[in-house]
């Protein structure tokens, strides 16, 4: 095995805008993680889930940061904004 690919989603990085832009590896969306902190189980559920995604992605990288040097592979993620069945 030489990567690892995790799909994620776009709502791991997507923040909403009134302008259209492009988003990079180096953002993550933390108005979500904001709105569910404060509002937890009340936050409605679509920022639940984009909280959800971001959480889980960073902890992917997080865990590949960790271990790197001991494992033989890569690791990357793509974040779709749409998948069907």
């Amino acid at each position: 095995m030489k990567r690892i690919i995790y799909t994620s989603s776009v709502a791991a990085v997507f923040t909403p805008s009134i302008t259209n832009r492009e988003f990079t590896e180096e953002e993550w969306n933390e108005e979500s993680l904001l709105v569910v902190e404060q509002e937890g189980i009340n936050a409605i559920p679509m920022q639940k889930y984009r909280a959800s995604k971001t959480l889980a992605e960073r902890a992917a990288w997080d865990f590949y940061s960790k271990c790197k040097g001991k494992v033989g592979w890569d690791f990357v993620t793509i974040c779709p904004p749409l998948v069907r069945l």
